[in-house]
Order: structure tokens, then C-alpha cells, then sequence
């Protein structure tokens, strides 16, 4: 999943819970733990087990984890122990057989 050095990627590890916003650019963001507010980031991963509550941007989205609320990217991906449930803003998703997916889905607003 993850090929770059450790500098170019934050992760929120499994036992950690945050709140707030994080702007982490051209970087890539990891999510095992649980996060709540904005991300805004060049990619963004929810693990299986991860949780996100809030709204993120990013040019890639990943999620095999839980994510409620508002999403703007390029592409989604959601995988097989994914949930998503909101406002999706995207022009390529993809959804694979066991993931869940409940709200609405519209173009890329970028």
C-alpha cells in the first residue's frame, strides 16, 4: 500500500484518538486510530479499524475503516471492511464486494 519514507507520511496510530485540523499538503496521512475535524492531504488511508468523523480533502482516498462526513477527492476507493457514510464529492469511486456505503455521491467540487 504505503512505498515513501517515513517523512512523507503521518500516521495516527491504532491507540491514539485526535481532534482537529490537519493540514499535511503534498503528504499522505494514515489513519489506524481515530480522528475527528478536517484533513486536507495528497492521500489519505482509514485502516481496518481506523475511524474518521468530519471532513477530509484529498486527491486519493482509501478507506477499509469506518468515515462519516463530508469527502472531496479525485478517487475513492472503499474496501472490503469499509464503511462510509456522508457526503461524497468525487469523480472516480470504486467499491468493493462487502464494504458499505450510505449517503449521497456527486462530481468532484474542485
Amino acid at each position: 500500500m504505503l512505498e515513501r519514507k517515513m517523512s512523507d507520511v503521518t500516521i495516527i496510530p491504532n491507540e491514539m484518538k485526535m481532534r482537529g485540523i490537519l493540514d499535511a499538503n503534498e503528504e499522505s496521512v494514515v489513519i489506524e486510530g481515530s480522528f475527528v475535524g478536517e484533513i486536507n492531504a495528497k492521500k489519505v488511508y482509514i485502516i481496518n479499524g481506523g475511524k474518521f468523523e468530519g471532513l477530509i480533502n484529498s486527491k486519493e482516498i482509501e478507506i477499509d475503516g469506518l468515515f462519516n462526513g463530508i469527502l472531496k477527492t479525485n478517487n475513492l476507493v472503499v474496501k472490503e471492511n469499509g464503511k462510509v457514510a456522508g457526503e461524497i464529492f468525487t469523480d472516480g469511486l470504486s467499491i468493493d464486494i462487502g464494504a458499505f456505503f450510505s449517503g449521497q455521491v456527486g462530481g468532484n467540487l474542485n
